[in-house]
C-alpha cells in the first residue's frame, strides 16, 4: 500500500502528540528558551520584527491567532470574553488562563479545576530538557494551589446550550462518552498550524489529544494522519509505539482527529542511538524494502510531478533545475525504498525502556528512499537543539550521509543522492504548503536549501559523468 502526498490527500508536524503535550509541537513555549518554533531554526524571521520595532520587545505572532482559535473551538452562539484576574470561580462558564500572557500565548489552561490544570502542566512538553521539566513541575504545584487565578490574562468561555456538538468541548464529550477538560496549545505561524488540545477526564487523567484541521491544508493533514494511524494499527511493531486512533471526522466544516495518549511511565526525551536506528528501520520496513533503479522508481516520478506542479518562481525553478541535473545520476543508481514517518524529530518521540513512542504521523509516506527519517531527525536536531544555521546544517548533512545511512544498509554510492533527494523533497513540501507566506523562516529556500541542493546535484552529476 502506498500512501504519498501526491497520490492522495497529502500526509498531512504540530503539537507534539502522544502521551505528552504538544504541532505540531505546542511550539515551545511557556519555557521561553529557545524562543522560536523548532521548525524554524536560528535564522531571522522573514520580516525581522526588530527592524519594525527598534528597541522594543518583538511581538509574538501567535497573539493574533488567539481569538481566531477560541472562536473556532467555541463558535457562536457560544461566547468568549477576555477578562482580567478571576480570583473567584465564575458562577457561569469556564475560565481559562493564558500562559504566559496574551502577548505571548502558548497555552490555555482551565482554572475552574486546579487538579486538572496541574496535571496538564505536568504533562506539558514531556520531551523537554530536565531543567524545563523541573520548571513545569513547580508551575504544576502552583496551579494545584490555585495560583492560575492570579494571572492577569484570562478568558471566560460560555459554552453553547442545547446542541452538544455546537462547540468542540461538547463534541468531544459526545465522542468520548463522558465529561472532559481541555488545554489548548497555541501554534506558531506555519502553513500547517492548527489548534491542538490535551484532553483530560473527570479524574484529571490524560485521555487523549485532538487536532483541528481548519483549512484545506490542515484538513488534509488531519485526514491523512487518521489514515496513517489506521494502517499502523494493523502493523504492530516491536520497537515503535503509535498512539491509538480514537476518533476522526468532520465538525462544523473542520476535520477532527482524536488520538489516545501514550503512557509516560519511565519515559525520557532521549533514546540510545541504536534504539533510534532500530525504530527508524522498523518503520522503513513496514511494507518491506525494495531495491530499484532510482530514475525508474515511482518515487522519482512523484517527486518530479510535485516539483513540476509548483509555481515557477525562482525557488520552484531552482528545485526543478536541481532535480533535472540529478537525472543521469539517478539513472545509474540503485536505491532502497521503504516507508518514513515524515517528521521524525526529537520533540515527536519519547523513549520508554526498549520501545520508542512516536507521534505526529501526518506526514507518513511509503515508497520513499530509505533513510529519509534519519536525515530529517539529524537536520531538525542540528537546527533546533544545536542552534546551527540551516544552510551549514544541510551541507553537513550531505557530508555525513554515508554515516547516517550505514545502519540502514543503504549502498554507500547512493547515500549522497538520497540526502540530496531528501532536501529536494523537503523543499517541495515547504513550497507547496506555502510555508514562507505563512511566516516560517525556513520557508525561504533561497537563503539555505537551494544553494545546497544546487551545488550537490551539480557535483554528483560531474562525479558520475
Amino acid at each position: 500500500m502506498t500512501i504519498s502526498s501526491s497520490d492522495q490527500p497529502p500526509p498531512g508536524s504540530e503539537p507534539t502528540l502522544g502521551g505528552h503535550a504538544s504541532n505540531e509541537h505546542p511550539d515551545q513555549w511557556l519555557d521561553r528558551e529557545p524562543d522560536r518554533d523548532p521548525d524554524r531554526g536560528p535564522d531571522k524571521e522573514p520580516d525581522d520584527y526588530r527592524d519594525h520595532y527598534p528597541g522594543k520587545e518583538a511581538p509574538d505572532p501567535r497573539a493574533r491567532f488567539l481569538r481566531d482559535d477560541l472562536n473556532t473551538l467555541w463558535p457562536l452562539p457560544g461566547q468568549v470574553v477576555s477578562t482580567g484576574r478571576q480570583l473567584r470561580r465564575p458562577r457561569e462558564g469556564m475560565a481559562y488562563a493564558v500562559l504566559p500572557n496574551s502577548r505571548h500565548p502558548a497555552l490555555l489552561l482551565p482554572t475552574n479545576h486546579s487538579a486538572v490544570a496541574a496535571m496538564m502542566l505536568r504533562n506539558y512538553k514531556t520531551s523537554a530538557s530536565s531543567r524545563s521539566r523541573a520548571k513545569f513541575r513547580v508551575m504544576a504545584l502552583a496551579a494545584r494551589a490555585g495560583a492560575l487565578r492570579l494571572l492577569p490574562d484570562q478568558m471566560l468561555v460560555h459554552e453553547s446550550t442545547g446542541d452538544a456538538d455546537s462547540d468542540l468541548v461538547g463534541h468531544l464529550r459526545r465522542v468520548l462518552g463522558h465529561e472532559v477538560h481541555v488545554a489548548v496549545y497555541m501554534g506558531a505561524p506555519r502553513a500547517n498550524r492548527k489548534p491542538v488540545l490535551q484532553i483530560l477526564g473527570p479524574g484529571a487523567e490524560t485521555l487523549a489529544f485532538a487536532k483541528v484541521g481548519t483549512n484545506a491544508l490542515t484538513r488534509r493533514l488531519v485526514r491523512h494522519e487518521a489514515s496513517a494511524l489506521t494502517l499502523l494499527a494493523s502493523r504492530p511493531m516491536g520497537t515503535v509505539t503509535v498512539p491509538p486512533l480514537l476518533h476522526d471526522g468532520p465538525w462544523h466544516g473542520h476535520q477532527i482527529l482524536v488520538q489516545g495518549a501514550l503512557g509516560q511511565d519511565r519515559a525520557s526525551g532521549s533514546a540510545f542511538p541504536s534504539a533510534l536506528e532500530r525504530a527508524m528501520m522498523e518503520v522503513a520496513g513496514l511494507d518491506g524494502i525494495a531495491m530499484r533503479n532510482a530514475r525508474a522508481s515511482g518515487y522519482w516520478r512523484r517527486l518530479h510531478e510535485r516539483i513540476s506542479d509548483l509555481h515557477l518562481d525562482p525557488q520552484g525553478a531552482g528545485l526543478k533545475d536541481a532535480l533535472i541535473a540529478l537525472d543521469p545520476v539517478a539513472a545509474s543508481t540503485e536505491m532502497a525504498f521503504g516507508a518514513w514517518h515524515g517528521d521524525w524529530t526529537p520533540w515527536n518521540m519519547l523513549a520508554q525502556g526498549n520501545r520508542i513512542q512516536v507521534w505526529d504521523w501526518e506526514r507518513f509516506e511509503t515508497d520513499v528512499p530509505v533513510g529519509f527519517d534519519a536525515f530529517h531527525f539529524a537536520l531538525q536536531r542540528a537546527v533546533s537543539r544545536d542552534r546551527e544555521q540551516a544552510g551549514p546544517a544541510a551541507r553537513r548533512l550531505l557530508e555525513r550521509s554515508t554515516t547516517l545511512l550505514a545502519p540502514f544498509g543503504v549502498p554507500t554510492d547512493s547515500a549522497r543522492l538520497v540526502a540530496t533527494l531528501y532536501l529536494l523533497d523537503l523543499g517541495a513540501r515547504y513550497l507547496k504548503d506555502r510555508q514562507y507566506e505563512a511566516g516560517a523562516a525556513l520557508g525561504n529556500l533561497s537563503t539555505w536549501l537551494l544553494p545546497v541542493v544546487s551545488d550537490s546535484s551539480q557535483s554528483l552529476r560531474v562525479e558520475r559523468s
